[in-house]
């Protein structure tokens, strides 16, 4: 395997990397030096372009997060029904995961109010100023992160059919959302 060379090359390695082990572990159980690791490049380079391994992380985050919000603005535009937005959700699994992993165990690292992916819920509603915009955001946000984070696990454990459930979530997101 080639090693990352130069700056670009070297801090995507490491953001793929920390995106990987935060997805595997969380931000509690990682180093910038296993980060580093994984990624095949030296561990003082990835102090030097990012400082600190919460910097990583929340970078890290940022990447994913700007990844969804583009797969999903056309979507958004062309006013895509429900189940389509949350079948484009469930590409990014890695995401979800990271995402979770670090609201549990240090939330202060992610990025809050601001992500794209935030910012899509809201604009779901087409109301964004609205308080009972931001709250109806909220719960369908909750609703489906916890579905995206941990629907695998919900339905081997209750043995719900998958696709079956999929649709019911999705269901209750639309009225949430408000939409048919």
């Amino acid at each position: 395997m080639r090693r990352p060379q130069g700056r670009d090359e070297v801090m995507a390695a490491v953001l793929a990397a920390a995106t990987e082990l935060l997805a595997e572990s969380g931000p509690q159980d990682i180093t910038v030096r296993r980060i580093a690791e994984r990624a095949g490049v030296n561990h003082a380079l990835a102090h030097r372009h990012f400082g600190t391994k919460e910097e990583i992380v929340r970078q890290a985050l940022r990447v994913q997060a700007d990844t969804v919000a583009e797969d999903l603005a056309g979507h958004v535009a062309r006013d895509t029904d429900v189940a389509e937005l949350m079948s484009v959700f469930a590409n990014y699994p890695t995401y979800w995961r990271s995402l979770a992993h670090v609201a549990l165990h240090d939330p202060t690292l992610a990025e809050q109010g601001a992500a794209p992916t935030t910012q899509l819920f809201v604009d779901l509603l087409r109301k964004a100023g609205d308080e009972q915009a931001r709250v109806s955001a909220a719960v369908t946000a909750s609703l489906m992160l916890g579905w995206l984070a941990f629907g695998d696990f919900v339905v081997t454990a209750t043995g719900a059919d998958r696709a079956r459930t999929d649709r019911a979530v999705a269901s209750a997101v639309s009225a949430l959302l408000g939409k048919r």
